[in-house]
């Protein structure tokens, strides 16, 4: 892994579902790991870091739980050590859910459930959670991640609709002093586009993006 200070972002090959790898400083986090593909998301996510000499996760996020964003956690988590797990606080009964603590039980993972915004150091950089906005299907109450370093903002919203993006987009401009602009990656087309003056992509698997330090 890169210790240049520069943030680094990649959208992991997992087939059709969604895992992104944040790294900054030697310190990298996983938003979501999940696949409705043929394959593991767990063992293509974990071939690909630890090809990069990633073998440690300070952070792994889960957005909700859905198959193609956290199915791939058994494979993954038996690969990897992860110092943290951020989950949203949603579903208790969902299967998906207690699998999931019950991984974490099984491998000591400390859990954080995420019930109000909360912002984590990542070497030079800063990845920032959202609590659920939603409160209606599992896909509005999705976590959403800001990943920032210097004037560089990436904004990841799951599968939340467009309302809910821009809703998530009005409490990071109140942290952030009223940004006018900011990359945002969306799981789903609904939400492409025209979110008040904010540029709207579709991250594809194995494209990297990089942020210069300060």
């Amino acid at each position: 892994p890169r210790a240049d200070g520069a943030l680094h972002i990649l959208a992991l090959d997992v087939g059709q579902g969604q895992s992104v790898a944040f790294h900054a400083g030697g310190e990298t986090a996983l938003l979501d790991c999940g696949s409705s593909s043929y394959l593991d998301a767990g063992d293509a996510a974990a071939d690909e870091l630890q090809a990069r000499g990633v073998n440690t996760l300070d952070y792994l996020v889960v957005s909700h739980y859905h198959d193609d964003h956290c199915n791939g956690l058994p494979t993954l988590l038996a690969r990897l050590t992860v110092k943290r797990l951020l989950l949203p606080d949603i579903e208790p009964d969902d299967p998906l859910r207690i699998e999931t603590l019950a991984l974490a039980e099984h491998y000591g993972i400390p859990v954080t459930f995420v019930r109000e915004d909360a912002a984590f150091p990542l070497g030079g950089a800063t990845l920032t959670v959202y609590a659920p906005l939603g409160d209606a299907e599992m896909n509005e109450e999705c976590l959403t991640a800001l990943c920032s370093v210097g004037d560089f903002d990436a904004l990841f919203t799951a599968d939340i609709d467009a309302t809910g993006v821009l809703r998530v987009l009005e409490a990071v401009r109140g942290a952030d002093g009223g940004a006018s602009r900011l990359p945002l990656f969306h799981g789903r087309g609904s939400a492409r586009g025209g979110h008040a003056g904010d540029r709207c992509y579709k991250l594809r698997r194995g494209q990297r993006l990089r942020a210069p330090p300060r």
